[in-house]
């Protein structure tokens, strides 16, 4: 099987595949909240599944090189882990990726951490072993954690924020970073969730310009585009990162002499076909019926309805993926659309 060009498996590294990158206004704002001189919030970047949010920390990670040390940890590893296992492993991965910044006596060997409380005094010792003003913790996939490992950990890092905020504390060092979809809303949002002490960050789609830089990729593999090409595509995708590299990715193993209209409409049949992103909104509607409910009667009155995060329905609509997260609600694209006109079709 030949290395395909296009990638649509996992994040893009930052240096590996640095000719995908697509600056995003998003990173920027994550760089401006890194940086606040006075900590008055953390920070959660919110989007529904496959849109580029751990790609982005990535690229934070390395904008971030040289200037503050940055932490990443990916928490998918924890699923039905209770909360030790959650402390002891976040410790780790901390210890691990500040190695050279910290004495080589220090936390070695890493202490047993099995409380909240234990792993506050950590976080304090850690802080005070690292000689820099801020220490940048982004955590990814935060939807990983089972109920009770998730109000245990993510009430502790509210208590480290209220301690850093109240008091002279060392542990004002310390910047979360906050990733996720649905989990991350139901955290982020109400008085009493919490880490509704977050900016919060909606990472948003791909612009038309963007899309047509993507599709000026196949230049690399001997392919050029038709004119319009980029709006053709776009006009399917609006932008959805995952569903635009995914409809670039199968064009290319269709290993054609050229590309044509035919071939991206081929491809867009064959994703519809069968696809685990679109499956991951099925699977999502049939748990939750009053969703889907909702989502029939826009896709029946859509651009009549106007979109609000204060609308808790909606709001898992937008991290579900399905709606666009912005002015009257309308389905989020039209490979989206045509899917689920077939799934309500199906099960009327």
């Amino acid at each position: 099987m030949p290395g395909w060009f296009f990638k649509t498996k996992g994040p893009l590294d930052p240096e590996l595949d640095r000719d995908f990158y697509i600056e995003r206004q998003e990173l920027e704002d994550l760089l401006l909240l890194c940086r606040q001189p006075t900590i008055y919030s953390y920070g959660a970047l919110l989007s529904s599944r496959q849109t580029g949010k751990t790609t982005l920390l990535y690229h934070l990670r390395r904008r971030l090189r040289g200037s503050l040390p940055a932490v990443f940890i990916d928490l998918s590893v924890l699923r039905n882990q209770d909360g030790a296992a959650c402390y002891q492993y976040v410790a780790r991965r901390l210890v691990t990726q500040l190695e050279s910044r910290l004495d080589k006596k220090t936390l070695q060997p890493l202490p047993t951490l099995k409380t909240s409380v234990d792993f506050l005094q950590f976080l304090e010792k850690l802080a005070e072993s690292v000689n820099t003003s801020r220490i940048v913790v982004m955590l990814d996939e935060v939807g990983a954690l089972s109920r009770e490992s998730s109000d245990s950990f993510f009430n502790l890092l509210r208590t480290v924020f209220n301690i850093a905020r109240g008091m002279d504390s060392i542990l004002a060092k310390f910047f979360f970073i906050f990733s996720g979809a649905v989990d991350l809303y139901d955290l982020t949002f109400g008085a009493n969730s919490p880490l509704n002490i977050c900016e919060k960050i909606y990472l948003g789609d791909f612009s038309l310009s963007d899309v047509q830089r993507i599709v000026g990729y196949f230049e690399h593999i001997g392919l050029s585009p038709f004119e319009g090409m980029g709006e053709q595509i776009y006009a399917l995708t609006s932008g959805h990162v995952y569903l635009t590299m995914r409809l670039c990715s199968l064009i290319e193993r269709q290993q054609p002499e050229a590309l044509t209209l035919q071939a991206v409409q081929q491809a867009a049949d064959d994703l519809l076909k069968g696809d685990d992103n679109l499956q991951h909104i099925i699977r999502r509607l049939d748990k939750f019926p009053d969703v889907q409910d909702r989502l029939y009667e826009i896709m029946q009155r859509e651009n009549e309805i106007p979109f609000s995060r204060n609308d808790t329905v909606l709001a898992r609509l937008e991290m579900f993926g399905a709606i666009r997260g912005e002015g009257m609600c309308q389905v989020r694209n039209e490979l989206y659309r045509r899917m689920l006109w077939r799934y309500f079709s199906a099960n009327q």
